[in-house]
Formats: structure tokens, sequence, C-alpha cells
């Protein structure tokens, strides 16, 4: 197969400003009141008559928004048993709550591990004797009534269950700012564009490019990756949309290192141009000709349904990259020669 000579081409290009979307974090639940339960045996599973049940007053008054358990867990050295079991259900009224899997470390034989976990609810817990009772997803006791903590599965030590209401309000999104630039049209005669970008956290760059003719036909194919430019190190992110904003594809770790790379059309020797993972139509069979946008982001950017629809982390990856566009298309007279040989080969197959 025919080829031009690869033309390598350092663009001067000049940066305008395009609207991005960042996620601005909301505000948390707000901590009302604190329900000390102390330090507790937990014995066997749930609703035995013998397992330990406190009973404690809840002022209330708001609509709960989660449950923290908090409080030390040691395993009490009974065969087989694992911290991860012990676990409460709470009943403030008439509603109740497994606070299942309180303990949050897996681990058995753990001793002093320490339990923070959140669970979610949406009730007012206004009880003036909420109860709660202790109890073990698998009871690896004697089994029986208890005669002592020597029987018990797992201690609690300082337990207690901080209430927060539902007053917090979700993260924002909004629009940020980022960088534009044009590279006009690449002509298809095999040229090979580097470009330098840098991004900052929250931030994205847009990189609108045009291709003349289909990157489909045996022998074309097109290429954009990010790649290290050896001043810093960024983890990115590619997403590529049409004329109209509308996503196409996207990648993430396509290229060397936390690089990305996207790839159309159909070329038998694309992994023979030295770049990583270059395995040509990856993303795509074909794209057609005309004028798409590449958005440079880091880690982590969401992609949307439309360029608009895109959202970055504020605290993304930040940092250098090179922007490399390969766009090979073969010669009329190369294509003309792949058409003749097809033929012939059915001649043969047909003879």
């Amino acid at each position: 197969m025919l080829r031009k000579m690869t033309a390598f081409v350092a663009l001067t290009i000049f940066a305008a400003t395009c609207s991005a979307s960042t996620i601005i974090p909301g505000t948390p639940n707000m901590l009302r009141e604190t329900v000390v339960l102390g330090d507790v045996a937990s014995y066997n599973a749930q609703d035995d008559p013998d397992n330990v049940v406190v009973t404690a007053a809840v002022a209330g008054g708001y609509t709960l928004g989660e449950i923290v358990v908090r409080g030390t867990v040691t395993d009490n050295g009974q065969a087989g048993n694992w911290i991860s079991d012990a676990d409460i259900f709470a009943t403030f009224g008439a509603n109740t709550i497994d606070l299942n899997g309180s303990t949050i470390n897996g681990n058995n034989g753990g001793v002093g591990d320490a339990v923070s976990n959140a669970q979610a609810a949406s009730f007012d817990p206004m009880d003036p004797a909420a109860t709660f009772q202790f109890y073990e997803q698998f009871d690896e006791g004697p089994g029986g009534p208890p005669t002592g903590t020597a029987d018990a599965d797992n201690l609690w030590t300082a337990a207690e269950l901080d209430l927060y209401d539902d007053s917090g309000t979700p993260d924002m999104v909004v629009n940020g700012t980022g960088a534009a630039f044009e590279l006009g049209t690449i002509a298809g005669d095999t040229t090979m564009t580097f470009a330098s970008g840098t991004n900052v956290a929250g931030g994205w760059d847009e990189w609108t490019f045009t291709i003349p003719a289909d990157a489909q036909f045996s022998g074309s194919f097109l290429n954009i990756q990010t790649t290290d430019p050896g001043t810093d190190v960024i983890d990115t992110e590619l997403g590529i949309f049409d004329s109209a904003g509308n996503f196409i594809a996207t990648d993430d770790d396509g290229n060397a290192g936390a690089y990305s790379q996207l790839t159309f059309g159909d070329d038998p020797l694309a992994t023979a141009i030295g770049d990583f993972n270059a395995v040509s139509g990856a993303d795509g069979a074909t794209l057609a000709p005309g004028t798409y946008t590449v958005v440079v982001g880091g880690f982590n950017t969401t992609f949307g349904a439309t360029l608009g629809d895109t959202i970055i982390s504020p605290t993304s990856s930040a940092g250098d990259y090179d922007l490399k566009i390969t766009y090979l298309v073969p010669e009329p007279s190369s294509a003309l020669m792949l058409l003749l040989g097809f033929v012939g080969f059915l001649r043969i197959r047909k003879s």
C-alpha cells in the first residue's frame, strides 16, 4: 500500500475561552443529637430474647437524614467470629432501621476496631423510649442464655449514635472556564499534528478541527491521543463530539501511562506507527467528513450526551499534556490499487 511521507506540523495556536461544567460540593447534613449507648456485649442473632436492648430518649423534632454509628468493637474470641457481625437494630416509635454492617471492618480476631459508618434514613426520630438491640448476623457463641460477657461474640465500647438531619444540599453543577483551540482543516496527506496544552483542576480544553474525507476505507484512520510532554504528569480523559455537540466516544487510559487515545477507521498498519495501544477502529469503524471537537479533561471527567453536559470535578487531575492527531488517508492511486487487488483476489477465489 502506498503512503505519502509523514509530515510533522508544529502549530502555533491562539486560545479563546469556552464554558465547562464543574461540580461545586454541597453542604453536609447537620448533627442534631447523639444517643449514648455505652459498653455493650453482643451475643445472639436478631430478636433473640437474650440480646441486650438499650433504651434511650431521642428528642427528634427534625427529619432524620443519616445515622452514624460510633464506638469500638472487639472480637471476644469465639471460634469463627467476625467483628463485622456486630449490628444494631434501632426502633424510633413506629419507625425502625437496621444498622446492618455498622462495623465496617470485615476481619476476624480484631481488637479495638473503631466504627464510623453512616446509614441513611428519612423520618422524625422523636421517641422518649427509643430502643437499640445489639445482635449478631451470625452467632458463634455457645448459645442459650448468656452466663456473662465470656459468652459474647463481640464487645462494644463507648457505642453511640450521631443523628443528623436532612438539611444538607446536593452538589451543584456550574459553568467554569476552559480554553478553546481551533486547529482548522487537517489534510488527509498523512499529517501528524502536535499541540501542547495545560489543564488546571476543574478545567478543560476544547480542540476543534475538520477532516475532509471519511476515516473508514482500508488504509485510512484517525488517531487522537494525549501524550506525556516530558514536563508534567496528568491523568487525562478524552471525549469527542460532532459539529452539533453530540457525544461520539470517550477514553480514559487508552494510551501509555494515564494518557488517553481515541481511534477511528480501518488501517492494518495502525499498530506499526510506534504508538502504545494504537488499535485502529477501537472507537468506530468510520468517522464521516466534518468538524469535530475533542475535549481534554483531567480525571475525573464525565462526558454527557452533549458537549454542554460534560461535568468535571473541581479536584480533577491537572498538568501538561501533548495532543497528537494522526490522520492518514491513502492517495487515490493507492485506494485504486487496493480495490483492484481485492477484485483480483475475488477472481482467484472463483477460478
